[in-house]
């Protein structure tokens, strides 16, 4: 019997599919928690390997293993199990999408953190394990502080609960969190528990224009400092423009988000101004420039907020020269996305930039990985990790996943 033939015994028919993210491998899409056991316990007893998914969006934030048998999606777990709109919590499977959750929420004036890019095409489980985070990181905080708790199924085919569905839990250890950012190399989570917070009753966009980076930081640390507490703090570019935006979203009742505004203008007018609605729009709009590593390779920089402005110019130094596509910067919380065209240069022209880079950064407390770029080995797709972070990385996987069954290349999953 074909490996294909025993997971079709296993998933029925409908369940076994085929997806451009595996090209030639055996996807599987388990309907529910007992179909997902058997497939784990089948990549037990066989001595496979396969690799945790939802629906993608993320795969490109870590190398592609070495080697893989099959693929599990996540994408048929879909449904909300529980929402306490007066407590604030919800409990959903991991293949629902975010954007789904997050519409839910809305109607009851709620609404859900990490607000990631394009949320209808991302996953609750898929975001969890990538640690993934959006703009209102810089008002929410990174998005594992708001798992409550969490269902997962172990390599070994246990099914473990963390945490719990209340704000107020302080049972047992957060385990929860330390899936978040795992990339799928420790458990596969097949619900999770959110806090959720209140949507703002009103709203506001600026956007101020700024001749160059530095001008566009200078104003970005301005706003920092008068403790206006804003939702959001986003600068961009195009890549093609020659200046770059740097927008600010306000929320607040009445006279107070009127002070805000009053505030900002004391130094800096605005190019626009929009509220209500169109703030809201334009605040999806803004979320979704980030980079996407699906379509194009996307240089991730993590900063120190105090040297944000020196590692952004010795990134863009290592890379002059070579097409650079848009810009975001979350100057707030000192992170920086940065799209590569297509046609700007060979493998080896930019894995050379890329140590070039990483070689400037390093002084400066800095990391970068490239994200979206397969060709590329593994270790110039990803910094390095080492010292006592790494062995505690290995001695993770060693007690989750003795057998290696998920297959994962981050520094805790390699074959």
């Amino acid at each position: 019997m074909s490996l294909a033939e025993s997971l079709e015994d296993i998933v029925g028919r409908e369940g076994l599919e085929e997806s451009a993210h595996f090209p030639g491998l055996p996807v599987v899409a388990p309907a529910d928690d007992e179909s997902a056991r058997e497939l784990f316990l089948f990549a037990q007893a066989e001595s496979k390997s396969l690799r945790l998914f939802g629906r993608g969006s993320k795969l490109g934030w870590s190398p592609t293993p070495k080697q893989i048998d099959f693929a599990l999606s996540t994408h048929r777990l879909q449904g909300v199990i529980e929402f306490e709109a007066e407590d604030g919590t919800l409990t959903a499977r991991a293949g629902s999408t975010m954007g789904s959750l997050r519409d839910l929420v809305a109607e009851r004036g709620l609404e859900l953190s990490p607000d990631v890019p394009r949320p209808h095409g991302a996953t609750l489980g898929g975001v969890l394990a990538a640690g993934a985070s959006g703009p209102d990181r810089l008002r929410h905080g990174p998005g594992r502080l708001h798992i409550l708790g969490t269902r997962a199924l172990l390599p070994g085919g246990e099914i473990t609960k963390s945490g719990g569905r209340l704000v107020k839990n302080v049972t047992g250890y957060d385990l929860h969190r330390l899936y978040a950012g795992s990339h799928g190399s420790l458990a596969l989570v097949l619900e999770a528990s959110l806090r959720l917070f209140n949507a703002p009753r009103e709203r506001c966009a600026l956007r101020f224009e700024r001749e160059c980076l530095d001008e566009a930081l200078g104003l970005a640390e301005k706003i920092s400092n008068m403790t206006l507490a804003p939702r959001t703090l986003t600068l961009f570019h195009s890549g093609s423009e020659s200046s770059w935006s740097v927008d600010v979203g306000l929320a607040g009742l009445g006279a107070e988000l009127e002070r805000k505004r009053g505030r900002l203008a004391q130094f800096a007018r605005p190019d626009e101004r929009l509220d209500g609605a169109a703030a809201l729009t334009r605040s999806e709009e803004l979320r979704d420039r980030e980079p996407h590593a699906g379509s194009s390779a996307v240089l991730h920089l993590a900063s120190l907020p105090s040297r944000l402005a020196d590692a952004c110019e010795a990134l863009l130094a290592s890379f002059e020269g070579r097409a650079l596509g848009k810009i975001t910067i979350q100057p707030g919380v000192a992170l920086a996305d940065l799209a590569l065209a297509p046609n700007g240069g060979t493998t080896e022209d930019l894995a050379r930039r890329l140590q070039a880079a990483r070689t400037a950064l390093t002084p400066l407390g800095a990391r970068l990985s490239l994200r979206g770029a397969p060709r590329l080995a593994p270790n110039a797709q990803n910094d390095c990790i080492g010292g006592p972070a790494l062995a505690l990385m290995k001695r993770l996987k060693e007690a989750y996943d003795p057998t290696r069954i998920l297959a994962s290349n981050g520094p805790v999953g390699a074959h």
